[in-house]
């Protein structure tokens, strides 16, 4: 069966014709359908950000102060319950924020409740600036060193494919060397129109595309993440608790002073 043959053929047509078929129908599906899918997951962002505000607000009346480790405990409850990812809602400082506009705007709390409220309200969004900008300087280190070893890594899977690849190409040229000095060009140029050599050396090229690119998108997908080891990790976690609580003492320290500083000007 020659290469002739085999394109001019009807089941060739038909195999080429479903696989562009199907590549076009995909492309129009995900441009129809994406769309729509990012706009319904953003109404429920917007949804799931209300809903926290909507909670929290109702302590109002009771004079319940949030704290920041109910707002976090909310935005995960929140984001489990519409199926979102926590990342993609609102931080404690855009939900205190949103906490200050609903009390400042609600008619039926008194002067003196707003003003207690939003000074608690803003305490809290201090305290998440100073904690987030720790947590930053904390893991800078890490995300450097996590950048720095996944391009390493990615310098060594381009260096193992270009060996692997220049294996390959070797070991073709000796065997059609050998098979060269062994039998007529003739009888080669007739074994690479045979049906069991056309389809092996497409299969082996794309193996070898499919497996170099799995490589570099799992190396892609990979993202800088904090230390790994679990005393590293633990000695941050503390770390980070005793600055936090240090920071609360700080807070209310400076509001205690504060109040007490404004009843000796009254």
């Amino acid at each position: 069966m020659s290469i002739y043959s085999l394109i001019n053929s009807s089941w060739f047509f038909g195999v080429i014709c479903s696989v562009l078929s199907g590549i076009v129908t995909i492309m129009l599906s995900r441009a129809i359908l994406l769309p729509k899918d990012d706009r319904e997951y953003s109404k429920r962002v917007t949804c799931a950000n209300n809903e926290i505000v909507h909670h929290l607000r109702q302590g109002v009346s009771e004079s319940i102060n949030p704290n920041i480790k109910i707002i976090e405990i909310m935005i995960s409850a929140t984001a489990r319950k519409y199926g979102l990812n926590e990342k993609d809602l609102y931080g404690v400082k855009k939900i205190t924020e949103d906490l200050i506009k609903e009390v400042m705007g609600c008619p039926f709390v008194s002067a003196s409740n707003k003003r207690n409220y939003c000074d608690s309200l803003l305490n809290i969004i201090n305290r998440d600036i100073e904690r987030n900008a720790y947590r930053k300087e904390l893991s800078s280190g890490a995300y450097e060193y996590e950048a720095a070893l996944i391009k390493m890594m990615r310098k060594q899977v381009l260096t193992h494919s270009c060996f692997l690849l220049g294996g390959i190409v070797s070991t073709a040229t000796l065997i059609l060397m050998y098979v060269k000095e062994s039998r007529p060009m003739t009888v080669i140029a007739n074994n690479l129109v045979d049906d069991s050599l056309i389809f092996f050396i497409p299969l082996v090229a794309a193996l070898m595309v499919l497996v170099v690119s799995f490589l570099c998108q799992s190396l892609s997908r990979k993202k800088p993440l904090l230390p790994a080891s679990a005393p590293e990790k633990k000695a941050v976690e503390q770390t980070a608790e005793k600055t936090e609580q240090s920071m609360l003492f700080d807070i209310k320290d400076r509001h205690k002073s504060d109040e007490v500083r404004q009843d000796k000007v009254i």
